[in-house]
């Protein structure tokens, strides 16, 4: 009889176990406390609808202006430091190619000196002069080249217009007018002190003597351009100076 007993609670457990969870069974989740699947999906749906839209256009708009402005603020001092970095490599290179100009104006009156010293003798009339002479004239002409030489390497060079170049106001300062009918006007005459230049910048203009063309194929000497009082500024200078 305890045999019939026991098989009788076996098929009761097995029939337990069979049967299928029905709807008002609690699942284990909610028996244990822990969120499903279910009940995130639940949450973001809320966090959703509880963002206004209004304002969530608000931040995005503040934070791209904002965005914005930092990126200005990035590109102005980039360029700024840009220009910093060029302006300092300028004023080296200045410094460097310029720096010895109040050096080289200090030389030009030793080479006008110089210019003065053999212009006391022409070259026509040297050969009529004693030995001595000669030797003084030849012994200044080599120290004048060296001195030319000199100025070339380090970059300065002499502006020497000649009779009929056209007259260039960067280069040229005209200190006197006279009339001419053999050269057009505005063009050289006479060159009255040799202008330099250290690489592209002008250290002295050359001083020159400038035609002025004359009215009506008039020449010097005739008519009313003759007068002095009709004579324009500079017509009656001494030009072999």
């Amino acid at each position: 009889m305890s045999q019939n007993n026991d098989t009788e609670r076996a098929k009761a457990a097995q029939g337990t176990q069979g049967v299928p969870e029905t709807a008002d069974t609690e699942p284990a989740s909610h028996r244990t406390g822990g969120p499903t699947v279910h009940d995130y999906s639940a949450a973001e749906t809320l966090a959703e609808e509880g963002l206004p839209e209004g304002e969530e256009s608000k931040d995005v708009a503040a934070l791209k202006a904002e965005i914005a402005q930092l990126k200005d603020k990035m590109l102005r001092a980039v360029a700024e430091a840009e220009n910093v970095r060029r302006r300092a490599e300028r004023e080296k290179a200045d410094a460097t190619k310029f720096g010895i100009t109040r050096l080289a104006r200090d030389l030009m009156g030793v080479a006008d000196n110089f210019e003065r010293a053999l212009a006391t003798v022409p070259s026509e009339e040297r050969e009529n002069v004693p030995d001595h002479i000669q030797n003084l004239l030849a012994g200044l002409e080599m120290t004048e080249q060296e001195l030319v030489t000199a100025f070339e390497k380090n970059g300065i060079r002499r502006i020497e217009p000649q009779r009929g170049a056209r007259f260039d106001p960067n280069f040229h300062q005209a200190v006197a007018e006279i009339p001419s009918s053999d050269q057009p006007g505005g063009t050289v005459v006479h060159l009255t002190q040799t202008g330099y230049l250290l690489d592209d910048r002008v250290l002295r203009p050359a001083m020159v003597t400038v035609a002025r063309a004359l009215p009506g194929g008039q020449t010097p000497g005739s008519g009313e351009v003759d007068s002095p009082d009709s004579a324009g500024p500079g017509s009656t200078i001494n030009t072999t100076a």
